[in-house]
């Protein structure tokens, strides 16, 4: 490869990291991402909030009410979500 192409490619190179890095410097000097649902997008939720959604997916897969997740069950419940998709 020739030294020209070298420094072209180099140069390009550098060129696309530093527009990156100006564009991130950016967003992060505007608080970009970080508004009301957090730097990933996602809403604050409380721990009761939190927990009951946990609770709420145990009984969905827990079959026979048993307060015991089955590995039958679990099983279930994956070949279940396996064919929606």
């Amino acid at each position: 490869m020739k030294t020209i192409t070298k420094v072209v490619l180099a140069a390009g190179g550098l060129a696309v990291v530093a527009g990156g890095l100006t564009t991130g410097i950016a967003l992060a000097e505007r608080g970009a991402g970080a508004g009301k649902y957090g730097d990933r997008g996602f809403r604050p939720i409380t721990k009761d909030a939190f927990d009951a959604r946990g609770r709420s997916r145990f009984a969905r897969i827990d079959a026979n009410s048993d307060g015991i997740l089955s590995a039958d069950e679990i099983e279930q419940r994956l070949r279940a979500r396996m064919e929606r998709r």
